[in-house]
């Protein structure tokens, strides 16, 4: 076999290993994303409590800091966090809209009691983003300015960008908990329930 031969071979063999190293990362990093998203996926579908809290998250958050430590009221939370994530799962599952409500009369705490969970929780959603809504115009508002954070286009009517923002929450792979406060009555923010997810 003469050198040119050999020099040939010795071509055809680095091709075909550059060939299949190539082949390789391609499939390594497709199995990866795949995997990535897989577990988020199981992730999303797990109660807050189950869920694994991740170093950075929420990415997004306009809680106010706690003013003072809400004292007395575990079981209340509890009872929240039972809500919350029964609605969670039920979501999940496509049988109701993930959605809590707290209600009754003015200062009894329920904005205190509705933040503290996020707090507590927080690490375990993607973003959390409280909304004042005792107007439909204050709810656009805080759905717009959500949105702007996010980069999603903002439309001419405000009722549209604030169901784009929504619609967008909702079809992300990661969880995201939404706080509408002060909602007057059910007419106000009927529009905005976003269901499955």
């Amino acid at each position: 076999m003469e050198l040119s031969d050999k020099i040939a071979i010795a071509a055809i063999v680095v091709a075909a290993l550059c060939a299949f190293a190539a082949i390789f990362a391609t499939y390594h990093t497709a199995s990866k994303q795949r995997k990535q998203t897989e577990s988020l996926e199981t992730e999303k579908a797990k109660p807050a409590f189950e869920r694994q809290k991740r170093q950075g998250w929420p990415l997004v958050d306009n809680l106010p800091d706690a003013p003072r430590p809400i004292l007395g009221r575990d079981g209340e939370l509890a009872r929240l966090a039972e809500m919350v994530e029964d609605s969670h799962v039920a979501a999940v599952t496509g049988h109701r809209k993930n959605q809590a409500t707290l209600r009754g009369p003015g200062g009894i705490g329920k904005t205190e009691l509705a933040t503290e969970y996020a707090r507590r929780n927080k690490q375990t959603y993607k973003g959390v983003w409280k909304i004042e809504a005792e107007s439909e115009t204050g709810l656009q508002s805080g759905l717009a300015e959500l949105g702007a954070k996010l980069n999603i286009p903002k439309s001419e009517k405000p009722k549209a960008t604030a169901i784009a923002v929504l619609h967008n929450l909702r079809d992300r792979a990661e969880p995201w908990l939404i706080l509408f406060d002060n909602v007057p009555d059910y007419k106000t923010i009927q529009p905005y329930l976003v269901s499955g997810g």
